[in-house]
């Protein structure tokens, strides 16, 4: 008996004590929830706590408020609505972190210009000196960068509507969710989304830039609509306005980035195109694959040791080319640095041995090029050291793609050469 009135008294202690916050205006457990909201990405259930006078400003044992957790967790649409109910934009959690440190620190671009034209401070740093400009830099996310580093960042932020574009007259309601997207790699992408208002009848999307309205298709829970205008890369505001049998609408806005790899090679032109000719190197559009054609400059003739030449060209052309690839990573399968070899091989005179040995040599040959490539001590490299290790892989090929004269026969000079191809996904 005695232990029921224990249970019992706990629950009423909880009661009294546990379930209300400091002025007693909601459940506690509302903000932790709240926060559990946020981290799963719930916009629905944020919305409703919200509704239901959560605490905007409540922390967590870490000090995060709701907005460092959308922050931290790159949920835009979250700390859209957050910042539009009031949040505190410069709160510091425990760590003396504000939301536009975490967000510059893992590169959200988004949340970092949503954070910045809604009142964030600039120039605090960490606890370690960094500042959310160091943080950008630091992870390649230039479109922050750029806007942290502007004289006039007010006038930076004219015309990007960080909030949704609602007429004052007009209520909006919970019906629709769009998913979140950050960089797309098509330029005719399908946008899609949840419906929470099983009465909905009929929604459209359009963009910030002046797309025409898409009409979506609903299905069920969900809805798609496909772009059919080719969009150009760049950065754009995805609006999202539903309407039920009642005539109530809803609105719901994304931030996205139109990527498209098929803009790639117009991008690795215009960088190299000066220094092609000096290399002895060309470049095929069409393939993406750059070519060292200068066998001179790159081996000892049956040697997989780089010539202090081709060392120097490729301490030249590898850091740009990487950083013009990290761009479209998403984009990227695998990026082979192909050792190719003549027919001939001396002293033999079979063409199955001539062709492995020239294997043997081809493949070495690669992966001396890759090996050198990685020791390089720039920024571009070390900073992005995970994406050359994932997707970088050296093959020799041997005399399987030899290059011809005019009159089909081989060319023996050319066809000595290095590749860089890219597979694109």
């Amino acid at each position: 008996m005695s232990k029921y009135i224990f249970i019992v008294s706990i629950f009423i202690i909880g009661i009294f004590t546990g379930c209300t916050s400091k002025n007693g205006n909601y459940d506690v457990r509302m903000n932790k929830n709240l926060h559990y909201a946020i981290r799963v990405n719930d916009i629905r259930l944020v919305n409703e706590l919200i509704e239901n006078n959560a605490d905007l400003e409540e922390k967590d044992e870490y000090g995060y408020t709701p907005l460092h957790l959308a922050a931290r967790f790159n949920h835009y649409d979250i700390a859209k609505m957050l910042i539009t109910k009031g949040a505190d934009v410069n709160s510091f959690d425990n760590y003396f972190d504000t939301p536009l440190l975490d967000s510059t620190r893992n590169g959200y671009a988004f949340i970092s210009e949503l954070l910045i034209c809604n009142g964030a401070k600039v120039n605090i740093k960490d606890e370690k000196g960094i500042s959310a400009y160091d943080y950008a830099v630091k992870a390649t996310d230039m479109r922050t960068a750029k806007l942290l580093s502007s004289k006039n960042i007010q006038a930076q932020c004219v015309g990007k509507v960080v909030t949704p574009k609602k007429p004052t007259n007009v209520q909006f309601y919970n019906q629709i969710s769009i998913d979140e997207y950050g960089v797309l790699t098509d330029n005719r992408p399908n946008i899609c989304g949840d419906v929470f208002d099983t009465d909905v009848q009929r929604i459209q999307i359009s963009f910030d830039s002046g797309e025409s309205v898409i009409e979506a298709n609903i299905l069920g829970k969900r809805w798609c609509a496909q772009v059919q205008e080719k969009l150009l890369n760049g950065y754009y505001r995805v609006d999202a306005i539903s309407v039920n049998s009642m005539n109530e609408k809803g609105l719901v806005s994304e931030e996205l980035e139109i990527k498209a790899v098929n803009s790639l090679p117009s991008l690795l032109k215009k960088e190299f195109e000066k220094d092609l000719n000096n290399w002895h190197a060309t470049f095929d559009e069409k393939t993406l694959t750059f070519r060292f054609n200068n066998p001179s400059l790159l081996f000892e003739r049956g040697s997989n040791d780089l010539k202090e030449e081709f060392k120097t060209i490729l301490a030249n052309f590898f850091p740009r080319y990487v950083e013009a690839l990290i761009q479209y990573k998403t984009s990227i399968k695998k990026v082979y640095i192909e050792g190719h070899t003549s027919s001939a091989f001396n002293s033999v005179t079979s063409e199955e041995e001539k062709f492995k040995r020239n294997m043997v040599l081809s493949q070495q040959r690669a992966d001396a090029v890759l090996e050198y490539l990685k020791t390089l001590l720039d920024s571009s490299i070390i900073e992005n050291e995970t994406f050359i290790n994932e997707n970088f892989v050296a093959k020799g090929k041997s005399s399987s793609q030899l290059i011809l004269n005019e009159d089909g026969t081989e060319n023996k000079e050319l066809s000595r050469r290095v590749e860089f191809r890219i597979e694109s996904k």
